[in-house]
């Protein structure tokens, strides 16, 4: 296969893969943060930034209006809190409507798996990147694999859902996070192999003379 008709089959892949899925909207997103718990703007963010990152792209910019509409779609109540030497703030709970309506989309949303790498492009093309500097690749991302190792560990042992669903997600995410990391360190060993010089095991000393 060309390199045209190559790419063009990742096009019609990826469009195909487009046309299917069903994302959860950032409106969804910020009624998952609140499921849990009542939560401020900043709150919310937050837990968007670092909890749910790795389940969806968030676009930040549009949180507030996102939060806005649904206090004025009753999916949310909004209440102001005032604060003793620091800016009031507005904390918002998730009413029955929009945990009915959130707990639908989850349920009726596609179940796809979407990955955004910038590493499975340099494993394409990494002979023109050349073998020491994919190492240094593969090093930087398997320390990104322990990393998220240890996030799942701490989501474990959170209260921010039920038992038998930190259990159901920390099995999963383990299971592919560290198949996924040992088959990079079987990567970075097959690649030191082949930066190792070979031993030289013909000199002088064993030769043999007829």
């Amino acid at each position: 296969m060309g390199v045209d008709s190559h790419l063009s089959h990742l096009y019609t892949i990826t469009i195909r893969y487009i046309a299917n899925r069903v994302p959860l909207n950032i409106k969804q997103l910020c009624l998952a943060v609140l499921h849990v718990g009542e939560a401020s703007g900043y709150e919310i963010r937050k837990a968007l930034a670092d909890d749910l990152a790795s389940f969806q792209e968030v676009s930040f910019g549009a949180l507030y209006p996102a939060l806005k509409k649904l206090v004025d779609e009753g999916l949310a109540t909004r209440r102001t809190v005032v604060q003793q030497g620091v800016p009031d703030k507005n904390v918002y709970e998730i009413t029955p409507l929009g945990r009915s309506h959130f707990i639908d989309a989850v349920a009726t949303a596609t179940p796809t798996y979407h990955v955004r790498s910038n590493f499975l492009m340099q494993l394409i093309f990494a002979d023109e990147i050349g073998p020491e500097r994919l190492r240094e690749i593969m090093l930087e991302r398997l320390a990104d694999f322990e990393s998220r190792i240890e996030k799942v560990a701490a989501f474990a042992e959170s209260d921010c859902c039920s038992r038998d669903a930190r259990e159901r997600m920390s099995r999963f995410c383990y299971s592919s996070l560290m198949a996924q990391r040992d088959a990079l360190r079987d990567e970075i060993a097959r690649l030191d192999n082949t930066l190792s010089p070979l031993p030289n095991h013909i000199d002088g000393t064993h030769s043999c003379a007829g």
